[in-house]
């Protein structure tokens, strides 16, 4: 049977019967923010973002780069942090950029 803290990013833990992300509480953001709320963990993303240029890296013989799907999910912060890992830019349908 599947845990369900396997769904959550590595950072997730229990304490005291609450959920934490990033060690941030999980019922704090919602107070904060509200529902629904969208909840990514940087240091996840940047993990897989270097486990994807590695594996370009070693298995791509010619020139390779990575672009962010904006599809999946896009705001301004997600489209700097794309940015700042050097993505060949970002992917999104020609509709939605007229």
């Amino acid at each position: 049977m599947l845990r369900r803290l396997e769904l959550f990013p590595h950072s997730a833990k229990i304490e005291n019967g609450e959920l934490l992300l990033g060690n941030l509480s999980a019922q704090a953001l919602v107070r904060e923010f509200g529902t629904p709320l969208y909840v990514y963990d940087r240091a996840e993303l940047d993990e897989a973002a270097g486990l994807y240029r590695r594996a370009l890296d070693e298995r791509w013989l010619g020139k390779s780069a990575i672009t962010y799907a904006g599809k999946a999910f896009l705001n301004t912060r997600m489209a700097r942090w794309a940015q700042e890992q050097g993505f060949a830019g970002i992917a999104a349908a020609r509709a939605k950029l007229n």
